[in-house]
Order: C-alpha cells, then sequence, then structure tokens
C-alpha cells in the first residue's frame, strides 16, 4: 500500500473507487492496469482517504476532471467498496481466482470484506439491493420503473438450463459491459417461446452496489450474458429485480436508438448518457 496525494496526474485514464474519509492522506489499497474499448491505458484503484460525498444522501457520489481524464467514486464504508472494485475488474475481464488471490495479499481489509460477504443472507442482499433502488430512483428514472412495474427474479441451476444457458452464453461473443446488448443479440439470435429479455437492476454476488443491467431468462429463470464471474447460470447470491420486454419491442426500440435501456426515453436518454 502507498501514499499519494493525488490521481489527477496519471498517465492515461484513471477510475477511483475511494473509500470515504475526509481526514487522511489517499492511501491506495489495490491498483490494476487495464485497457479502454479503444485501446487507452486505464488505471483501476481502489483507496482509501482524501474524499468525501458532497452529497451526504448519496450511498455512492461520482467526482472526477473536467477533462474526463479522472474519475473518482466516492464510497460511504469499506465493504461496498470493495464489492464494487472487484465487479469493476470482473467488467474488464479480470480473471476470478487470479485476482481474488491476488486481493488476498492485502489481508487487512480482505480477511474482513469476506466475512462480511458470507454473513449477508439472501434477504439482505434483496434489502441492501431495494435500498440502493430506492436511492438512486429519483436520480435514475428507469430505476424508477424498474421498481414500480419490476419484482424479484429467481435462480435455477439444473442441466437442462444449464446446458441452454451454456451455449447461448458461447454462441454470442459477449462483451463483459454490454450488457443490453448481449441481451438483445441473444433474443434475436434465438427463436425459443421460453426465452425473454428482461432489463433492471442487479446486486452482484461481491454485493458492493446495485446495477442497472439487462439479462435473459429461460422458462423464468436468469441466465447472465455479461458478467463473466456470474455466466452464464449466476450464483445464487446475485440479486436481480426487473421486468420483461417483448421481443418486438426490444428489438423496434434498438433500431430506432441503438443498445439503451428500454424503459428510457429519448430525452430521459440524452440526459443520462448525454
Amino acid at each position: 500500500m502507498s501514499q499519494k496525494e493525488s490521481f489527477v496526474d496519471y498517465d492515461g485514464l484513471v477510475e477511483d473507487i475511494a473509500i470515504e474519509d475526509q481526514d487522511s492522506e489517499v492511501e491506495v489499497l489495490a491498483e490494476v492496469d487495464a485497457e479502454d474499448y479503444d485501446g487507452t491505458k486505464k488505471n483501476i484503484f481502489l483507496s482509501r482517504g482524501g474524499a468525501e460525498r458532497k452529497d451526504k444522501s448519496k450511498i455512492a457520489e461520482i467526482q472526477g476532471s473536467e477533462d474526463g481524464k479522472y474519475t473518482r467514486i466516492i464510497v460511504d464504508n469499506e465493504y461496498s467498496a470493495v464489492g464494487m472494485y472487484l465487479n469493476v475488474l470482473e467488467q474488464y475481464g479480470f480473471d476470478e481466482k487470479e485476482t481474488m488471490e491476488q486481493f488476498k495479499e492485502n489481508d487487512d481489509i480482505f480477511s474482513g470484506y469476506v466475512k462480511w460477504l458470507d454473513n449477508l443472507t439472501i434477504e439482505d442482499r434483496k434489502n441492501r439491493a431495494m435500498n440502493q433502488a430506492q436511492d438512486r430512483a429519483h436520480r435514475s428514472p428507469h430505476i424508477k420503473k424498474y421498481i414500480e412495474n419490476g419484482n424479484w427474479r429467481k435462480i435455477k441451476k439444473n442441466d437442462k438450463i444449464n446446458l441452454f444457458a451454456e451455449k447461448l452464453y458461447n454462441g454470442i461473443n459477449s462483451d463483459a459491459r454490454r450488457c443490453y446488448e448481449n441481451s438483445t443479440k441473444s433474443i434475436k439470435a434465438i427463436n425459443n417461446e421460453n426465452l425473454s429479455y428482461f432489463e433492471g437492476f442487479a446486486l452482484p454476488k461481491q454485493a458492493g452496489r446495485i446495477v442497472a443491467h439487462s439479462w435473459v431468462e429461460f422458462n423464468d429463470y436468469v441466465i447472465e450474458l455479461t458478467w463473466p464471474w456470474h455466466a452464464p447460470t449466476p450464483p445464487k447470491e446475485t440479486i436481480y429485480y426487473g421486468v420483461s420486454v417483448s421481443k418486438e419491442d426490444i428489438i423496434n426500440s434498438v433500431y430506432k436508438r441503438g443498445f439503451t435501456p428500454y424503459y428510457l426515453t429519448d430525452e430521459e436518454i440524452a440526459n443520462e448518457f448525454g
């Protein structure tokens, strides 16, 4: 672990998931080098100190430099930050086993996080997911719509589901950061009345923070096509809450405006992603 005054002048793009502590200097707890879609170098950090949320009502607050080079997500507690950091590494294609082995070297933070994670029940995780969704609902219109129209989704592993999920996942060239595209491609590729498109929010097994997300379901059971540490039949610790969209409606939506959340209007998409 090392001390840093700032990440702003670091070479390349920087994403820093910071544990809130405004009274101490920045301490780097973990760091990796990654690449963005266009090949741009990106440095991903987990840090503690030198960070404070301006809006204390937010569980996590995004701050950053005007040029977009530096992004800092300030989180209100240590275990949430660790879970978010691990899910980010998953989305950048890092191997799960290697990542966890390296993370164990930082025992000060790893052992406490694992114990906290192991003590979370499924009901704890559902409560955590819904509390976070309600926190975001007034800022993210699609989250609000998911809460109002969706419900908890089911996870099940058996030979039939596993076989179907594996074939589907291996056949679409999945991208770990493009859930809407992955789910839509699978719906278009396979004509199966038991396969449905869903979008909503999900709490990954790392339990850091909910993610606005899309997935498909086979016979009403979740198939995860995006997160490689979860795919294709997610572990029971993963929490999904969402609503189905018909194949016709989602394909028409993609033709009009690309791979975006169906439950956002054009104006909301411009505000959310513009």
